[in-house]
């Protein structure tokens, strides 16, 4: 599936206030998965890199000028305010020109899937990706609920692969056969995460089955 470059420019989220969590940690986010984080965030991990086969001077300049952005965001970390919120749209705007220009559009597009891959669940219930859907209020309220129960297992044991898949393919299986397939085209062919040491995929868009890393992705 393919989409206008502005559109996918505005879905994509905004801002640099998580750059921190990567920038002072030596984990490549693998305890974030299913959790809505910042695109650029998702630029720093090699299986993105490779997905979106990014070139060496990419990656260099996306890690430059995405911590150039960072420290502009950093005086403004806890305070609110009418100039503080305009800071912060200027920093977003910066972003959005960052990812338009450092990028193709196929590897907006291609991001955009992969935001919405590494996500999972969650990201059916963005107001736009409901729509999209056309879920229901039931399936709505259905979905809110498995992340409900999911989120409160994150806090009990550390987050796996395995969670993900199951939550998401959960999600996936009160889908009608036209959302299931409304679902595969939104997130594309599956992106290989190396999650703890072995590549894993997200689930098979198009059912509630997954593919593990033994199995070829399709559409």
């Amino acid at each position: 599936m393919r989409h206008g470059l502005t559109v996918v420019l505005v879905t994509l989220g905004l801002g640099l206030f998580g750059f921190q969590r990567v920038g002072e940690s030596s984990e490549p986010l693998e305890d974030l998965l299913g959790l809505r984080i910042q695109p650029i965030f998702l630029l720093t991990r090699v299986d993105v890199q490779t997905d979106l086969k990014l070139h060496p001077d990419q990656i260099a300049d996306l890690n430059r000028v995405g911590a150039e952005l960072y420290r502009k965001a950093q005086p403004l970390r806890g305070k609110s305010g009418a100039a503080v919120v305009e800071a912060r749209r200027q920093i977003d705007e910066e972003l959005t020109q960052l990812l338009g220009t450092r990028l193709t559009i196929h590897q907006l597009e291609r991001l955009w899937e992969i935001d919405h891959q590494w996500e999972g669940a969650a990201a059916m219930v963005r107001p736009i990706v409901a729509e999209y859907l056309g879920l229901t209020p039931e399936q709505k309220q259905k979905v809110t609920q498995y992340l409900s129960e999911f989120m409160e297992q994150r806090t009990r044991a550390p987050w796996t692969a395995s969670d993900h898949f199951r939550l998401t393919s959960k999600a996936v299986a009160i889908l009608s056969d036209k959302q299931k397939q409304l679902w595969a085209n939104l997130l594309g062919k599956p992106c290989q995460f190396s999650i703890v040491g072995q590549k894993q995929t997200t689930q098979d868009p198009r059912s509630a089955r997954g593919l593990d890393s033994r199995q070829q992705p399709g559409r």
